[in-house]
């Protein structure tokens, strides 16, 4: 059947030699049903760290079928690469866009696209959901209108345009908070504060 490869955030202190550890426990759920799922239609799955990439290969690489790691296959190999979780990407985009070029010269299908990868980097592309009437957050940039509405007691959330897994997003209810993103005010969006959001959230694709 086919080869597939999976792009993995490991916990390298869990792993061992006959099990891939992944460092969120919500991950690690889903990624492995995934990974059942493939296996049970008798497909190959194999398992990689991208910190693990160096030139156009991986360094190290694991065979889930057999429960083992290998010699690393060749990414030609593949006839398909899921893109599936990088640990501190947004902090190496430069890197994690070179290995995105890797597998679409490598693989003859990339999941998710890699050119709906390269959109979704940037959160803007909230905004351009809401115009063809999706339902989010409302989000705004951060200009004197969200300004005066602090000065008035509201609340907002504050998120890098570029982030993941909450990595500099913070609450503010007051002007002098601002503070905090001074000077890199275009950096950040501004979304308003939804107190339920504490009872969890759902969304729908």
């Amino acid at each position: 059947m086919a080869n597939i490869l999976m792009t993995m955030a490991e916990e390298r202190s869990s792993t061992r030699v006959d099990y891939f550890a992944v460092k969120y426990s919500v991950d690690e759920y889903d990624c492995f049903d995934f990974a059942v799922g493939l296996k049970a239609l008798g497909h190959d799955l194999y398992f990689a760290n991208w910190d693990d990439l160096r030139g156009e290969e991986f360094t190290r690489m694991f065979h889930d079928n057999e429960k083992k790691f290998i010699k690393p296959l060749p990414l030609v190999s593949m006839d398909l690469i899921f893109v599936y979780k990088m640990e501190g990407f947004y902090f190496a985009l430069e890197k994690f866009f070179r290995m995105l070029e890797i597998f679409e010269r490598a693989s003859p299908l990339v999941i998710n696209h890699p050119a709906t990868i390269r959109h979704n980097i940037d959160k803007r592309y909230l905004w351009e959901l809401e115009k063809k009437g999706v339902r989010v957050v409302p989000t705004r940039q951060l200009d004197e209108q969200v300004q005066q509405r602090l000065s008035q007691g509201e609340s907002f959330v504050l998120k890098p345009i570029r982030g993941e897994r909450g990595h500099g997003v913070i609450k503010i209810g007051g002007l002098k908070e601002l503070k905090a993103v001074e000077g890199k005010e275009d950096e950040y969006l501004a979304q308003d504060y939804m107190p339920d959001i504490r009872d969890g959230e759902r969304s729908l694709v």
